[in-house]
């Protein structure tokens, strides 16, 4: 048996009971979807990129996520999206 946390939950679990974020976690997980670095997004907010960091950790561990390409995966299904998005700059 496992000791972990989060360790007999899968991602589908997580999807299930739909954990909620505060706004600002919200806003970091979006972007951090979306593929922007710690250090972009820090600037962008106005607060340290340790911060974005501690919010990205809690994100992960809330939403059992191991990996940014499963919280995209999981952001995408809650979403109802089953497309990708994919920027042209």
């Amino acid at each position: 048996m496992r000791s972990g946390r989060l360790g007999k939950y899968s991602e589908r679990n997580h999807l299930a009971a739909k954990p909620t974020h505060t706004p600002r976690q919200r806003e970091i997980m979006d972007m951090v979807v979306a593929g922007q670095p710690r250090k972009n997004i820090a600037a962008d907010l106005n607060i340290s990129q340790r911060t974005v960091e501690n919010h990205r950790a809690a994100i992960m561990e809330r939403t059992g996520c191991k990996s940014i390409l499963a919280l995209a995966r999981l952001t995408l299904a809650a979403s109802g999206t089953n497309s990708v998005i994919v920027s042209s700059e």
